[in-house]
């Protein structure tokens, strides 16, 4: 009987979030046409299922139960089963989901901005930063020569390409804004994930900061004082809190004002680096290869040491996990995010190699060891 139904002029629709849920509830279930009318196609006493294959499939909608098919039968005193059976079980069931149908709660969603190209700027923004100026020297003290400092270099590349394609998996099952704090959650409960996002808000991100803009402050203060002078602590401190504040404010006002800053910035530090590949390549293609020859040559071979220079070898690479906390900004992610990883970390294995046989071609081991600002 469809009395009542056909009188609504517009039925309410089920959207897939809804329609994932029936399917879990009530898979295999058949709605007789009694009850509900499935896409206005019902013949006679015939039923249609709704299976798992139908209410999983994206973007496609239901029309339920219309408001009659809630009210009190008089006659009987009781609700009618909106499945054609007396199951009180199954009305609850129902009966929630149409509640949340009705009064949806209002969720703010992050309009989608980015695209791929954003995508690799952001990750290789992040990416390259102060510690491919400040890493080599770690990198060379504990790995003992120049052979096994590009062996480590290349060694955590990799590493970190291996780590970004477990992320892009990770950011197609679960497209969600948050990035580690999401996936804990998922996986291990609120409780873990609170624990993480405080531990990396209030200590591991702003130590991270830190590092960069100290070292940026380093390297602003560096070339104003001679070789032997001592740098001033207050000026470089000053300096890097600047930065902090400045690089926040952006972020907070505009995503378009901090996305042209970013490929500003991009455009200078690859431009930085390009410089210092071309000055490598030039001193090898005039004949100074000699830091080059026995490269392997005092190589430290113990366990701890070689942890050592992976560790500082990581620092320099931390970033490559960046594009998902942002994920519910970028457009298309299921295919922008794995490109974008795939672009942009390759790319970043490459130029840091690049730039650290650079380093190697014009210093030599020692001298690499004795500098703090190795590009200055």
């Amino acid at each position: 009987n469809h009395a009542g139904y056909d009188d609504i002029e517009e039925p309410s629709l089920l959207g897939p979030a809804y329609a994932a849920n029936l399917s879990e509830h009530y898979r295999s279930r058949t709605f007789s046409c009694s009850s509900v009318d499935y896409d206005k196609s019902c013949e006679g006493s015939r039923d249609y299922i709704i299976g798992p294959a139908h209410a999983a499939r994206a973007g496609m909608r239901y029309r339920t139960i219309s408001e009659s098919a809630n009210k009190f039968d008089k006659e009987k005193g009781e609700r009618k089963s909106l499945l054609g059976g007396d199951d009180q079980d199954d009305d609850d069931e129902l009966d929630a989901l149409i509640e949340a149908r009705d009064n949806p709660v209002d969720r703010v969603e992050l309009k989608k901005t980015l695209g791929l190209f954003d995508g690799v700027s952001i990750i290789v923004g992040v990416i390259i930063g102060s510690g491919i100026f400040v890493s080599p020297k770690g990198v060379l003290a504990y790995s003992g020569s120049v052979g096994m400092a590009l062996t480590v270099w290349g060694s955590t590349g990799i590493l970190c390409l291996l780590g970004a394609i477990c992320y892009a998996e990770l950011g197609t099952m679960i497209p969600k804004t948050g990035g580690e704090f999401v996936y804990i959650g998922e996986a291990f409960g609120e409780m873990p994930a609170f624990l993480y996002l405080w531990v990396s808000l209030f200590i591991y991100q702003p130590t991270c900061n830190a590092f960069v803009a100290l070292a940026f402050g380093n390297y602003v203060v560096y070339p104003f004082f001679g070789e032997n002078d001592e740098l001033p602590p207050m000026a470089v401190k000053l300096l890097a809190v600047v930065l902090v504040c400045f690089l926040t404010w952006v972020n907070s006002v505009s995503t378009a004002a901090s996305l042209k800053l970013q490929d500003f910035l991009n455009f200078t530090k690859i431009l930085a680096l390009a410089v210092i590949i071309g000055a490598g390549i030039y001193h090898l293609a005039t004949g100074h290869t000699e830091n080059f020859k026995n490269p392997f040559d005092n190589t430290i071979l113990e366990p701890t040491s070689i942890a050592c220079a992976f560790y500082s070898g990581l620092i320099s690479f931390g970033g490559w996990n960046s594009l998902n906390f942002v994920m519910e900004e970028l457009k298309d992610p299921y295919k922008n995010l794995p490109r974008a990883i795939l672009i942009s970390v390759p790319l970043v294995i490459v130029i840091y190699f690049c730039t650290n046989a650079s380093y190697f071609a014009v210093l030599t081991s020692a001298e690499l060891l004795n500098s703090d600002a190795v590009a200055v």
